[in-house]
């Protein structure tokens, strides 16, 4: 079995800017399994064939290119669910303060289902635990 294939059941939390991003692992449980603080956008293909499993879920924070992010994650079969970004930022404008600990808000935020989903590609259903 490929890297590729195998199954997963995480969250991926992402912090999304124009030239890069944040990603940040967690388990429906919000255990914190890895964080990676500045992914270049030229290396996206790599880091999809390198650290996205089937069955993990991206979720980003809507901005002015999380579609565009969507959309390449869709190339892939990669799950993908946008968040609405005002109810995101109502919730975690106190807490966030760098990049990584956006994308783990951002996760954490989808896994308490505290802010609307404004998209969503190919959606497995999660079981969340609290």
């Amino acid at each position: 079995m490929s890297e590729r294939e195998k199954v997963s059941n995480r969250i991926i939390g992402i912090d999304i800017h124009p030239r890069c991003f944040a990603a940040a692992a967690l388990t429906v449980n919000k255990k914190q399994l890895w964080l990676h603080s500045r992914v270049e956008m030229s290396d996206l293909d790599h880091w999809f064939k390198k650290h996205i499993y089937a069955g993990d879920l991206l979720v980003l924070e809507s901005g002015s290119n999380s579609f565009a992010f969507a959309e390449k994650a869709k190339d892939y079969d990669i799950e993908c669910v946008i968040l609405d970004s005002v109810k995101v930022g109502k919730i975690s404008s106190s807490y966030l303060k760098t990049d990584k600990e956006d994308a783990v808000k951002i996760a954490k935020i989808y896994l308490s289902d505290l802010a609307g989903e404004v998209f969503a590609y190919g959606v497995i259903e999660i079981t969340r635990y609290f």
